[in-house]
């Protein structure tokens, strides 16, 4: 069966069933597990995209409107592996969290997906109970991030709208009085 098909199939499924508000983007370049993953997705119902190559799964991340709230990648890809997929995100200032997926797992290969900037990893063969663990988990610290970045910019949208905007322009006043020595005669100040 070919990605295009799947695809397709998988947008039919997709808008046949109730779903989660959640999107997640799978990259495996094994047609089985990519079709074993997207239908585990599909039963938790959320919404998913299949990509074959890191490339390809770029290019839906940055062409996706509304963006991904979690990317599982498999980290040896033919082309790009996982790590060089993370950076590309990266590159693009791309914050949606990856979970990266081999069989050869060592705790080096661990430590240096961290520390590349993958959420997490899981070795094959999968524990689909810690797989899903692991994504519900990516889902809520990245809206818990979201949400502390809208708080921020609305606490700093108050401030500089509220008291300090008066303080500012009573400050630009005096700054224009010191200047030229005369007041604004519109407001007499």
């Amino acid at each position: 069966m070919d990605i295009e098909k799947m695809t397709f199939e998988t947008t039919q499924k997709n808008t046949e069933r109730k779903l989660n508000p959640f999107r997640v983007l799978l990259i495996d370049d094994d047609k089985a597990l990519l079709l074993l993953l997207n239908e585990f997705f599909m039963e938790k119902n959320f919404e998913t995209d299949m990509s074959e190559s890191a490339e390809d799964g770029l290019d839906k991340v940055l062409n996706k409107q509304e963006g991904y709230d979690l990317i599982i990648c498999d980290l040896n890809l033919p082309e790009k592996n996982g790590i060089d997929f993370i950076h590309d995100l990266q590159a693009s200032q791309i914050k949606t969290p990856v979970i990266l997926i081999t069989a050869y797992g060592t705790i080096d290969d661990a430590a240096t997906a961290l520390k590349q900037g993958a959420y997490d990893y899981i070795t094959k063969p999968l524990n689909f109970t810690e797989l899903e663990v692991l994504s519900q988990r990516a889902i809520k610290i990245q809206n818990l991030e979201k949400s502390y970045e809208k708080l921020k910019q609305s606490s700093v949208q108050k401030i500089w709208n509220g008291p300090a905007a008066a303080i500012t322009t009573e400050f630009r006043r005096a700054d224009t009085i010191e200047a030229y020595g005369t007041r604004d005669k519109r407001t007499n100040w």
